[in-house]
């Protein structure tokens, strides 16, 4: 999920007790991150008496694998309060494109993380040190191990 996000305090609340029926406990160092220790304390108390209560425990377990396992940033004990309005309206769920958000993310992440010259040899390694890529045709008669000196 990309884009503006309403990042406000009544955002996040009014947000997490449509999804979730309680106020959530934020992070103390950025407001727009719900701690997911909290999450998964009301979601193992949450009873499943009803259907809304099976839902409301389907949801929990949905936030904290996004915040856990396929959306992280440094730290998997948050999940980004952007990822609430996603589950909102419970029957589309299945038919959003949970694989190519996730690669975006990784994607995102993975620049982040790396100086450009990683990159595109990162690039190089996924997709074949003699590809047709415009940017790799340049390097294509080095030696492989010698490329990260030649990158810009």
């Amino acid at each position: 999920m990309s884009g503006w996000t309403d990042s406000s305090k009544d955002f996040l609340q009014s947000q997490s007790i449509t999804i979730f029926g309680r106020e959530p406990v934020v992070s103390s160092s950025s407001k727009s991150y719900i701690k997911l220790g909290w999450v998964r304390r009301i979601r193992d108390a949450e009873p499943l008496d009803t259907g809304e209560s099976i839902k409301r425990y389907v949801r929990f377990q949905i936030f904290c694998l996004l915040g856990s396992t396929l959306f992280t940033y440094k730290s998997a004990a948050y999940a980004h309060a952007k990822y609430l309005p996603l589950l909102r309206d419970f029957e589309r769920i299945h038919t959003y494109s949970w694989g190519s958000a996730y690669l975006a993310h990784l994607y995102m992440a993975l620049c982040r993380a790396s100086r450009r010259r990683w990159m595109v040899l990162l690039i190089c390694c996924l997709f074949g040190h003699r590809s047709n890529c415009r940017v790799l045709c340049q390097y294509q008669d080095s030696p492989f191990h010698q490329l990260r000196y030649q990158l810009p």
